[in-house]
Order: C-alpha cells, then structure tokens, then sequence
C-alpha cells in the first residue's frame, strides 16, 4: 500500500515537472528580435556567386563535383543561420480541401 502512495506521488511530480518544463520552453519570439543580431539577405533565382562571396567571404569547404557535370560546383558554409518564410498552399486531395506549407522566400545570415 505504501510502495503504491510513493509511485502515485512520483508519477504526479513527473507529470508536473514535464508540463512545466514544456511550458518554459514554449516562450514566444518575434523574427524581428531573431533578426536584430544578424545580417541577412534573400535568396533570389539566378543570384550571382560573387556576390555571396563577398557576403561571406571564403567558403569553409569546396568539395570536388560529384561526376555529373564540371561546370556544377558546391560551397559550404557551416556557420550560417538559414531562414525560411512559409505560405500556406492550398491542394486538393481525394475532393477535399487541405493545406501545405511551401516555402516563399530564403534569407541567409551571419552574426553582426
């Protein structure tokens, strides 16, 4: 009978202690407040390397083309905070009415 009070008590404790953690880690930011600490710009079809380059400076890594073409190269950076803006868009499936987020717009930023 005891074992069963002292398991009833730690069940409620753990029930309590991970809706409250849960509910800290829920706090509310403004993109604006994400923003304030960086640079960023969009991402555009077509934008020129150089460009980027000088954004950003020198890539961390230039790995060789994988076989598919010579003229198709990467350039990673591994310290960038990529943003994605979202939209709502809406498809119909089986007759019915649903929504999917497709993606509208990428920033790419770095620390200020």
């Amino acid at each position: 009978m005891r074992k069963r009070i002292i398991n009833t008590y730690l069940m409620l404790l753990t029930l309590l202690f991970f809706f409250s953690a849960c509910s800290l880690s829920n706090e509310s930011v403004f993109l604006d407040e994400i923003k304030s600490d960086l640079n960023c710009f969009a991402y555009e079809d077509g934008l020129r390397w150089q460009i980027i380059k000088q954004e950003f400076g020198e890539p961390d890594f230039a790995p060789l083309p994988s076989g598919e073409s010579l003229s198709k190269n990467t350039r990673v950076y591994e310290d960038k905070v990529v943003i994605f803006h979202t939209e709502l868009n809406k498809i119909k499936v089986n007759g019915k009415t649903r929504y999917e987020e497709i993606i509208s717009r990428v920033e790419i930023c770095t620390q200020k």
